[in-house]
């Protein structure tokens, strides 16, 4: 990755889960905070050393689920324009993902296309535009 290193902020639920995208977007070139749940991952955001350029998370989650997250941090005038991909296991037309699949540089995709280094590499790539 060219220039200064970017920061994303993972939340994940599943110790394990995240602990294997932790790895892979490290072997990416991303520096990764982590978050085991959608308040925990507002938390950080909220931080005033906040220097998130990305955000990578679960949808399916106790306290805040991934769609909840994703329309709070829209609602923050610093992180309107926030690049954010979901990762879930529900199916394509399950209908809690109408929502999220409505804002802004926000995109969802498959947990098992995620696990993918590349389909991941990719998804990402198209929402850093």
């Amino acid at each position: 990755m060219d220039g200064p290193q970017r920061r994303l902020l993972l939340v994940e639920d599943d110790p394990v889960v995240m602990g294997m995208f932790e790895l892979m977007l490290k072997t990416m070139g991303w520096a990764v905070t982590t978050a085991r749940d959608g308040q925990e991952g507002l938390d950080r955001l909220a931080d005033a050393d906040s220097d998130v350029t990305a955000l990578l998370t679960d949808f399916v989650m106790p306290r805040m689920d991934g769609g909840e997250l994703a329309e709070r941090v829209r609602a923050h005038a610093r992180y309107a324009e926030l690049p954010i991909l979901i990762i879930t296991a529900l199916p394509p037309d399950d209908r809690r993902l109408v929502a999220p699949r409505q804002l802004p540089r926000c995109a969802i995709i498959g947990k098992t296309d995620a696990a993918r280094r590349t389909t991941l590499a990719e998804a990402l790539t198209h929402l850093l535009g």
